[in-house]
């Protein structure tokens, strides 16, 4: 195996982890066939991993979605309308005294190395002024809070001129009246919160399965595993 690994060129595929046999099956970059209407490349043998990326980069230009143009704050709904789809959708996060300190235990925040979500211990290590904003449900029970007694303007824009560090849970709330499960209904700051419940939903929206466990905050998954591959789709075209 090493021998016939060795003879490769610097800029072909790692034959070892695809198997000699079917990565000699795939045909080259520029082949190309359709299947419904859907273009695929037949793949990567001869074409080198560099005409693979350039594709890619392509792709991925038009597969961002600008989440500003559907989830804006509607200035104009009601105070009492907002206050209405917190009691009738979030319940979950109302019930919760966030004045326990078991209620509030955890706090998240940006790694700085990886620049991903992390967990810490509120009332034990410092970085809690790094806080992200996802104790959801304390921010939505806090603004819940601040409309019960307000006697200003009728409008949620009037109401956020006066209170604007509710503009983000004002957002939450009111996506919540078209997609009521938009939030994940439980306190994320909870001292019996499990990280790895999070990380099993996630990552499950991208096809993992056969998820190990490693500890409460980390997960081994297998992605597309037994997935065909694109010549095999092309095979089993109509």
């Amino acid at each position: 195996m090493l021998d016939q690994v060795e003879r490769e060129g610097p800029r072909q595929p790692d034959r070892q982890h695809l198997g000699l046999k079917r990565a000699a099956d795939f045909g080259s970059v520029g082949n190309r066939q359709t299947i419904g209407g859907t273009e695929f490349t037949r793949t990567i043998n001869r074409g080198g991993p560099n005409q693979i990326a350039y594709r890619l980069d392509d792709l991925t230009r038009c597969m961002d979605a600008d989440e500003h143009l559907a989830f804006f704050i509607e200035g104009e709904m009601p105070a009492a309308r907002l206050r209405e789809i917190i009691e009738a959708q979030c319940q979950w996060a109302l019930q919760v005294d966030y004045a326990q300190p078991e209620n509030r235990a955890r706090f998240w925040y940006t790694s700085a190395e990886k620049l991903e979500p992390r967990v810490g211990e509120r009332f034990e290590e410092p970085g809690a002024e790094f806080e992200l904003p996802l104790a959801v449900g304390n921010d939505i029970k806090q603004m819940h809070a601040a409309l019960a007694v307000w006697k200003g303007g009728p409008t949620t824009a009037e109401f956020l001129l006066a209170h604007p560090e509710h503009r983000h849970t004002a957002r939450r709330v009111q996506n919540l009246a078209i997609h009521p499960y938009a939030e994940i209904q439980d306190n994320l700051i909870a001292a019996d919160m499990l990280p790895i419940d999070i990380l099993r939903c996630k990552l499950s929206f991208f096809g993992a399965t056969r998820f190990d466990p490693r500890s409460d905050r980390w997960v081994r998954i297998c992605m597309y595993q037994d997935a065909p591959f694109p010549h095999e789709l092309l095979a089993a075209a109509p």
